[in-house]
């Protein structure tokens, strides 16, 4: 527009984008997401085969999660386990989601300790967090099934359950 005599920001990436502006002025503040590290860690929902890892909406106005990787492995051994997050791929909203369950495809042991860590990767960023500071939780122990379980129909329209603690 050659009538145009509004200084600003022309950048649309920049915090202070000004969409009357005709001309940049250099005032444009950019900024960058440092890819965080996911804060607010902590374990719930422990049970004898799954738990519960929540951490903080990692959303900011610079920083779009794109996906986190929680890892867990049976404390002392080498090996880990991976449980991800991801979005759908967008990178318009960030992702929202703060917790995951471990379970069903790689079930915990009763009983045990387990060490876990996350990190995150953001949308528009290349490379990702480091990984958070290992942390420990311990699984209950397994539940005994009961015992001498037993079924009588006194009516057609009723059954009666017995067991006892024996297990």
């Amino acid at each position: 527009n050659p009538c145009c005599y509004v200084a600003g920001c022309t950048d649309p990436n920049a915090s202070n984008y000004d969409p009357n502006a005709c001309y940049d002025d250099g005032t444009c503040q950019t900024t960058t997401c440092n890819n965080p590290t996911p804060t607010g860690i902590y374990v719930d929902e422990i049970i004898h085969n799954r738990a519960r890892v929540h951490w903080d909406n990692m959303t900011s106005a610079t920083c779009l999660p794109k996906q986190y990787r929680i890892q867990y492995r049976v404390q002392g051994t080498s090996t880990w386990s991976s449980k991800n997050v991801l979005d759908a791929g967008l990178c318009n909203q960030g992702l929202s989601a703060t917790s995951k369950v471990l379970d069903y495809s790689n079930p915990l042991y009763p009983a045990t300790t387990y060490e876990y860590r996350m990190k995150a990767w953001y949308c528009f960023t290349t490379g990702a967090s480091i990984w958070s500071s290992l942390d420990t939780f311990t699984t209950a122990t397994e539940c005994p099934n009961v015992g001498n379980f037993t079924v009588s129909t006194p009516l057609t329209t009723r059954a009666q359950f017995d067991w006892d603690a024996s297990n």
